[in-house]
């Protein structure tokens, strides 16, 4: 169920997805950065749980863990 969104366009993009507000969106990037723009975004849309898991390298470990 993952989708790749550019960071840029995430806006348009979710809308589209018909991501509910209230259903939980895991961000990672390469570096975490563009990730916490994305975050940023969709708090200000009104996305309620919006985690920003950093680094795919990061993301993988949080993922993996129980």
């Amino acid at each position: 169920g993952a989708l790749n969104i550019d960071h840029s366009v995430i806006a348009q993009e979710i809308s589209k997805a018909k991501v509910a507000k209230d259903d939980t969106v895991i961000l990672y990037c390469r570096s975490g950065n563009r990730s916490g723009i994305a975050q940023q975004t969709l708090k200000k849309m009104g996305f309620l749980k919006v985690e920003n898991y950093g680094s795919l390298e990061q993301a993988r470990k949080l993922l993996a863990s129980p």
